[in-house]
């Protein structure tokens, strides 16, 4: 009989229902031994904490059926808790949190590797064939490549600068994969006769967006653990660098602006601006004037035929702050804290056109 009652999810709720659906739309897999049942376990190895998942599907008769249960109790599983640090770690001094930040993060990298997230750009060698690049050589000269650096792999978070590491991140982003199928050569004897001639796993069927998906989540939370101010952007020209975020409560104003079709563009490149992590003082102007352009744009249409008294104040305010002229009515050496309280004013009053545009339209619906 199948009881979620003690199932809890391991994954993000998004990813672990997609990846669900996708095994449930596959048949069985290449090679032979890579069956439908494996993948399946596969995927509940991941997405769900403890063993009780998997022994229950191991249990089931009809193993598909258990899955598809599964997937319909997704939404009702608790997700996993916050990443918290304890005392000790929450009062260290700010270069001990960020060697611990560090290391935290390359234990991720660690368990991604052994779950073949890296396999597909640096695959493990197979014993059963001679030959054949160890990983860390090719995760080396990819690294050195995309400029992040030389002998970087395996890992040494101690002999890292700021830059190499955030480098590192977005390097490990860029060629991070989820490998939805796995198999094993039969080396008979030889594999109990010495572990040096077994044959690990071998992955197949890589997704690269559940993999950055899930790479993102892992590392964000480590993030925002650690009190960084920097998370790995999911979506926008930034997809995968990391960029300085806001309070958390305007991740929504920014996914509503960002859902407008005529703007989107326009306040996707202010965001790209606004949020690098080494963004300047001119930066943070070029976004507020991208931002100033997207109002301007609806200026005539707000103040003639949309808006009350009141919402002309707001919308004269927002404008009024503007950085864009230069005379000597106005200071050039604003506050960095003023440009940041400008940008998000601009980037509010532009989702509120956008919402009393869809107010009037619908008025005028029959």
């Amino acid at each position: 009989m199948y009881n979620a009652t003690d199932y809890v999810l391991a994954w993000p709720r998004d990813l672990a229902r997609n990846e669900l659906t996708y095994l449930l739309s596959k048949r069985a897999g290449e090679p032979q031994d890579d069956t439908w049942t494996a993948r399946a376990r596969l995927v509940i190895e991941e997405a769900f904490a403890g063993g009780d998942v998997l022994r229950a599907l191991n249990s089931a008769v009809f193993k598909k059926d258990f899955v598809k249960k599964l997937l319909a109790s997704v939404d009702d599983l608790p997700e996993p808790e916050p990443f918290r640090l304890v005392w000790s770690v929450r009062q260290a001094a700010a270069n001990s949190r960020t060697m611990l930040l560090r290391q935290a993060w390359a234990d991720v990298v660690t368990v991604l590797r052994g779950r073949g997230y890296l396999e597909k750009s640096a695959p493990t060698p197979c014993r059963k064939e001679a030959g054949g690049e160890p990983p860390d050589v090719a995760l080396n000269r990819l690294s050195e490549a995309a400029l992040v650096g030389s002998n970087m792999w395996p890992l040494q978070p101690g002999t890292w600068t700021d830059d190499t590491f955030y480098s590192l991140v977005e390097f490990v982003h860029d060629h991070v994969t989820r490998p939805r199928g796995r198999w094993k050569h039969n080396l008979g004897m030889r594999a109990v006769v010495s572990a040096t001639t077994a044959c690990g796993w071998h992955y197949r069927d890589f997704a690269t967006e559940p993999g950055q998906l899930l790479y993102r989540w892992y590392i964000n939370r480590l993030f925002e653990g650690y009190g960084s101010e920097l998370r790995l952007a999911g979506y926008g020209e930034s997809l995968g660098r990391l960029v300085r975020v806001g309070p958390a409560d305007r991740a929504e104003l920014v996914k509503r602006a960002l859902a407008s079709p005529t703007r989107a563009m326009d306040v996707s490149h202010a965001l790209e601006l606004w949020r690098r992590r080494d963004a300047s003082a001119g930066d943070k102007r070029s976004a507020i004037l991208t931002l100033a352009r997207v109002l301007e744009a609806n200026r005539t249409l707000l103040k003639t035929e949309l808006l009350s008294k009141d919402e002309s104040a707001l919308f004269r305010i927002a404008n009024e702050f503007d950085l864009r002229h230069s005379n000597a009515m106005q200071r050039p050496d604003y506050d960095e804290a003023f440009l940041d309280w400008v940008f998000w004013w601009y980037l509010a009053t532009a989702e509120l056109t956008d919402r009393l545009l869809d107010r009037q339209n619908a008025a005028t619906v029959p």
